[in-house]
């Protein structure tokens, strides 16, 4: 069973997902009324301490997307696995994950063995669902 994630990956599921921004409850009222001001023109709103390591884990070169748990642990995806994590957030079927990234359903069916097994979820639908277990 995993654990609820640091808020750097609890921002990147929720970006990945189709969120917009995200402030932490603690976040002061004026960076509040700042941060739905930019939300309304149009931008994407994540503190620049959350959103410095999600970057660190997307360079070119990087191992992949490391997730790390509240209690410590961390995992990584790798880019692909990422990405197929992404796409079943967002409803898509294996056909369709395999479709748009050119690869075969077989091939997405074996990244979805691997999310199961890296993220220590008992199966598909508890990928999909919120990482807070």
């Amino acid at each position: 069973m995993v654990g609820p994630l640091e808020p750097s990956c609890e921002v990147l599921v929720a970006l990945a997902s189709g969120a917009t921004g995200y402030l932490p409850a603690d976040s002061d009222p004026e960076a509040i009324a700042d941060a739905v001001d930019a939300l309304v023109a149009g931008l994407v709103v994540v503190p620049r301490s959350i959103f410095l390591p999600i970057l660190a884990d997307r360079r070119p070169g990087s191992r992949g997307v490391t997730m790390r748990w509240v209690d410590g642990r961390e995992v990584t995806l790798t880019h692909r696995e990422w990405e197929v994590f992404v796409l079943l957030r967002q409803g898509r079927t294996n056909a369709a994950i395999a479709e748009g990234l050119v690869v075969s359903r077989a091939t997405v069916r074996s990244h979805i063995a691997s999310l199961v097994r890296k993220l220590g979820v008992a199966d598909r639908a508890m990928l999909v669902g919120p990482l807070k277990r």
